[in-house]
């Protein structure tokens, strides 16, 4: 257990990368005013070295984390303790997930839920686009994103 959390804290701290279109993704939503929280399975103190590598910790107004909330995300505390730190009730408020078990958990909590392309769940990509309000491949077209968040 301690060699594969070496390996995680690794990770995060010298190799993790952004998702290529991310950081300009981040970048218009922050000109359009939107206020960013995060809301992560992961430990604190990897998350913060990672975002502070890679340069988007200002983005962020907080991080809630799944072990400070005491829930993972196959419950809605996280979410609802995001959006409560924006102001936003859940039917107001976007969240962002590759994960499947997180995504039914915000949509069954009423949050509008957008849908991220990842290949670790390349297997679940149908049933994920099948289920979200916005469904995203990659992060390159910040307008088109715009324009479907702005009817969601």
């Amino acid at each position: 257990i301690n060699g594969i959390n070496r390996q995680i804290e690794q990770f995060y701290r010298y190799s993790a990368r952004l998702k290529p279109g991310a950081a300009e993704f981040l970048e218009g939503l922050r000109k359009k005013g939107v206020r960013l929280t995060a809301a992560t399975s992961s430990d604190r103190h990897l998350i913060e070295a990672a975002f502070t590598r890679l340069g988007i910790g200002p983005y962020f107004e907080r991080i809630f984390t799944c072990t400070e909330v005491g829930e993972g995300k196959d419950k809605p505390k996280i979410f609802r303790e995001a959006a409560a730190c924006m102001g936003t009730a859940p039917e107001e408020t976007l969240v962002f997930e590759d994960a499947l078990h997180a995504i039914d958990t915000s949509l069954g909590s009423g949050f509008k839920t957008v849908g991220v392309y990842d290949a670790s769940s390349e297997d679940r990509q149908e049933e994920i686009r099948a289920k979200v309000h916005i469904y995203m491949s990659e992060y390159r077209a910040f307008d088109l994103f715009w324009e479907s968040a702005s009817r969601c």
